[in-house]
């Protein structure tokens, strides 16, 4: 059985302690010159307040200045310690920014609750030499593979607090529920993108307001920049000719008939063709990772105009 374990730094970026920073940087070997560099351009900060004739002045001793190129570089110090902390007690872990999932392996309940406890211990001595604190609320385990009831899942006790389970986590972007399936995901990314496509879209009448070319551009720009987000990392979980994929080309359909102005009886490749989409394009392998177009079609006034080939790609003009 596996499951996620995932949590967020309590505002991170503002609270990353310097003298710690500084720490990691001697613990790496950075030659003195160099640490010298950082102390100075840390050094002597201040956040000051105005108001009419009154002023405030405070010391600054935490955080990474905004807008700095150093500053993410800064983070990254302070955060790679807990990676490789959880790493190297045999814990993978992802991270991007400050959000972060580490995955716990187990036979049984008790297994992975011990795992979780070793989690907790790691993240809880690193939060006392760094001084950053998690927020413990938005903190929650999910399980991701294994026939364990989620109901009755690990009893995980981080600071006292006992962590709660989830069935359905959105990391990323990416929405996904207990046994990493994707359904919510599919179903919330097809709204969007037809909402998104459809608020723009009111402005295309039968002879005024957007062309069908306009439209086109929104088609590629918005409702497949939604629909495709992060598309390599979920598209492979699918299942060739599932119902999620059924509803990613419904979606599609419901935006081409709209921009080809076609009759809802015109055929699924039809459609596809005419919008500049490949036939099954959502669903048709490599194009599903963002490679969306097709060569020799065009639309025109309105009317679309493409040719196909008998080996289902395009022919160039």
């Amino acid at each position: 059985m596996c499951w996620g374990y995932s949590w967020t730094s309590r505002g991170a970026f503002d609270n990353v302690w310097w003298p710690f920073i500084i720490d990691r940087l001697l613990a790496r070997g950075c030659p003195p010159p160099l640490v010298g560099i950082v102390q100075s351009y840390l050094a002597d900060r201040v956040v000051m307040m105005k108001e009419g004739d009154l002023s405030v002045r405070k010391g600054v001793t935490k955080g990474c200045p905004q807008g700095s190129v150093l500053g993410p570089q800064l983070w990254n110090m302070a955060f790679d310690e807990l990676l490789e902390a959880l790493e190297s007690a045999g814990f993978p872990v992802i991270a991007y920014a400050d959000d972060a999932v580490v995955l716990v392996e187990g036979g049984s309940r008790r297994a992975l609750e011990e795992g979780g406890a070793g989690v907790a211990g790691i993240l809880e001595a690193w939060s006392a030499s760094s001084k950053l604190e998690f927020c413990k609320s938005k903190s929650e385990w999910m399980l991701l593979k294994g026939h364990l009831d989620p109901r009755r899942g690990p009893h995980i006790v981080w600071g006292g607090q006992t962590m709660r389970g989830t069935q359905r986590v959105k990391y990323l972007g990416v929405t996904l529920t207990s046994g990493l399936r994707l359904g919510d995901h599919v179903e919330d990314v097809c709204e969007r993108a037809k909402r998104a496509f459809f608020k723009v879209a009111r402005l295309s009448g039968s002879g005024w307001g957007l062309t069908g070319d306009d439209l086109l551009v929104i088609y590629r720009g918005v409702f497949l920049g939604i629909l495709l987000y992060a598309v390599p990392a979920w598209w492979p979980v699918l299942s060739p000719r599932s119902i999620l994929e059924r509803k990613l080309g419904s979606a599609q359909r419901a935006v081409l008939l709209k921009v080809v102005r076609a009759y809802r009886t015109t055929s699924g490749g039809g459609r596809e063709c005419a919008g500049w989409g490949a036939p099954g394009a959502i669903g048709g392998g490599s194009e599903a990772c963002g490679l969306l177009h097709c060569q020799g079609a065009a639309v025109r006034g309105g009317r679309a105009h493409g040719r196909w080939g008998r080996s289902g790609r395009h022919d160039q003009d």
